[in-house]
C-alpha cells in the first residue's frame, strides 16, 4: 500500500506548509496545504499531493483526490497534441471513500466541515441508490454546490454534487469509466466543452456566470482557466479591495510593531486570497510599500525642521513652538509621537488613499 511518512508530514505541519484533521471517530487523517504554501509556492511532491488527501495512523493513503493544479499562466506544466476542456465550476471539493465497511464524505481539508455535512447529505438524498454501483477501492470527487456555499456563479436555489473525477490510491485516475457509472446512476458530470479552441483563444473567453475552464491533458496534467470577469466579481465580493489590502498593511504594523522595518504579506491575511487574484494584491501592496517610502521620507524631513526649530539654547523643546509647526504639516500625529518616543509608523501610513493605490 501507498504510504506517507507521518514524521515528515507532521514536520510540515509544523512549519505551516499543511493543515490536518483528524476524523472524529475513525483512525484517520485528512491533508491539506496552507495559505501559507500557496503565497510562498512551497510545491513539492507533499504539499502538491495534499489536496484532501486521506491517511490512516500510519500514514497508509485510504483516499486522495487532484493533486494540485495550476492556473494557465501561474507554473509551467506540459501540453499534450490532444486534451479535452471542461467547465470549471464554482463550489467547494468533496471526497467520497470507502472504509471499514461505510462510505465517508469529506470536503477538501475536514471530515465535518459544513460543506462535507452538506455534501453527503444531498448524495445520500438525491442518490441513494449509487451506492451500490461504486467501487470500494476509489475515491470520487464531486463539487459541492448549494447556495449558502455560493462563492462568485450563482447556480440558483439548486443543491448538487456533480462528478469529477476518481483516483485510486496511488493516484492513478479512473474518471473516464466511471463518468459513464456516474451518468448511469443519475449522478450529474461535469460538462464537457467541445470545440478545438487553443489553449490561447480558450484564455480569451469570458462567458458571464461561469469560472472558467479545467483543460485536461492525454498525459493526466491539468490547468485552469480562469474568466476574468469572474476574477474582477471575485475580488468584489470577497471584499479584496485596495482600501482591504491596506487594512491589512496596518494590521500588520499593528502587531508587529514595526515601525522600522517592512511589513511582510506572507504575515498578513492577505496571503490568503485565491491564486488569480494575488498578483493584483502583491501590486496593490508594492504601491503602498513605496507610498510609504515617500510619506516616511517627507516626514524625517519635517520633523527633523520642526524640531530644531523648537530646541531653545539649554537643549530643551520647546513643546508649544514644536505643536506650531507640527500643525502646518500632514504630519501631526505622527510628529508627536516620535517626539514622544512611540512607533508613528502606523500614523503614517494611515494617511495612504487607498484610491490612489488602486491601479489596475
Amino acid at each position: 500500500m501507498l504510504s506517507f511518512d507521518l514524521h515528515t508530514l507532521n514536520r510540515y505541519v509544523a512549519e505551516q506548509k499543511l493543515r490536518k484533521q483528524t476524523h472524529p471517530t475513525e483512525p484517520l487523517i485528512i491533508w491539506n496545504y496552507t495559505e501559507w504554501t500557496q503565497f510562498k509556492r512551497l510545491w513539492d511532491d507533499i504539499t502538491i499531493n495534499c489536496r484532501g488527501l486521506v491517511t490512516n495512523n500510519i500514514g497508509t493513503v485510504i483516499a486522495r483526490s487532484f493533486p494540485k493544479f495550476f492556473n494557465e499562466n501561474e507554473a509551467p506544466y506540459t501540453p499534450t497534441s490532444t486534451w479535452k476542456v471542461y467547465e470549471k465550476l464554482d463550489g467547494s471539493l468533496g471526497l467520497l471513500f470507502f472504509y471499514a465497511g461505510t462510505w465517508i464524505f469529506a470536503s477538501r481539508g475536514s471530515f465535518t466541515s459544513e460543506q462535507a455535512v452538506r455534501g453527503e447529505a444531498i448524495l445520500r438524498r438525491q442518490h441513494p441508490h449509487s451506492f451500490a454501483n461504486l467501487d470500494t477501492n476509489l475515491t470520487y470527487s464531486f463539487e459541492i454546490i448549494y447556495p449558502a456555499n455560493r462563492i462568485v456563479v450563482n447556480y440558483g436555489k439548486y443543491e448538487k454534487l456533480v462528478f469529477l473525477a476518481a483516483f485510486d490510491v496511488a493516484g492513478l485516475e479512473h474518471t473516464a469509466e466511471v463518468r459513464q457509472v456516474m451518468i448511469d446512476c443519475g449522478v450529474p458530470v461535469v460538462r464537457e466543452i467541445g470545440g478545438n479552441d487553443s489553449i490561447a483563444e480558450l484564455s480569451r473567453h469570458d462567458r458571464p456566470n461561469e469560472e472558467g475552464y479545467v483543460v485536461h491533458f492525454s498525459n493526466g496534467q491539468r490547468v485552469k482557466i480562469k474568466f476574468a470577469r469572474y476574477i474582477a466579481l471575485h475580488k468584489v465580493l470577497g471584499g479584496v479591495t485596495a482600501g482591504w489590502v491596506l487594512e491589512c498593511y496596518i494590521g500588520g504594523l499593528g502587531k508587529n510593531g514595526a515601525a522600522a522595518g517592512q511589513v511582510r504579506i506572507e504575515d498578513t491575511s492577505a496571503c490568503g486570497v485565491p491564486d488569480e487574484v494575488m498578483p493584483w494584491v502583491q501590486r496593490v501592496w508594492d504601491r503602498i510599500v513605496a507610498k510609504r517610502g515617500h510619506l516616511e521620507s517627507a516626514f524625517l524631513h519635517a520633523y527633523a525642521d520642526a524640531f530644531q526649530a523648537a530646541t531653545l539654547p539649554s537643549g530643551v523643546i520647546d513643546r508649544k513652538a514644536f505643536a506650531r509647526l507640527a500643525v502646518q504639516t500632514p504630519f501631526k500625529s505622527a510628529m508627536f509621537a516620535k517626539l514622544d518616543g512611540r512607533h508613528h509608523a502606523t500614523l503614517l501610513v494611515a494617511l495612504i488613499d487607498a484610491k490612489n493605490i488602486e491601479g489596475d
